[in-house]
């Protein structure tokens, strides 16, 4: 089952209970999701996720947040784009920092 969310004009969410890969769905569909500047899949359950370096791993269900971001920052001027991923990054990182303290 797919529960998609519209947050905003630029943000889309879409919830899978099960998946082999949040990372393979957004390759598989990016074409059909450009009306959006920031997608984000996640699953409850993914029997293939994708790590660095060709590695893969399998989730225990409803354990781990398994999610991935597609962005498309037309916004933002190549030379400026890894700002963008810093935000990100730092702002789970925040987020999370609530959730385990």
């Amino acid at each position: 089952m797919i529960k998609n969310l519209i947050l905003s004009d630029y943000w889309k969410v879409i919830g899978l209970d099960k998946i082999d890969s949040t990372n393979n769905y957004l390759h598989d569909h990016a074409n059909k999701l450009s009306d959006s500047i920031f997608t984000v899949v996640n699953a409850d359950f993914q029997i293939s996720g994708k790590g660095q370096r060709g590695n893969y791993w399998e989730s225990s269900p409803q354990k781990n947040l398994l999610f991935s971001v597609l962005c498309r920052p037309a916004f933002l001027p190549a030379n400026m784009q890894f700002y963008l991923s810093q935000i990100i990054s730092l702002s789970i990182k925040e987020t999370l920092d609530t959730f385990t303290k």
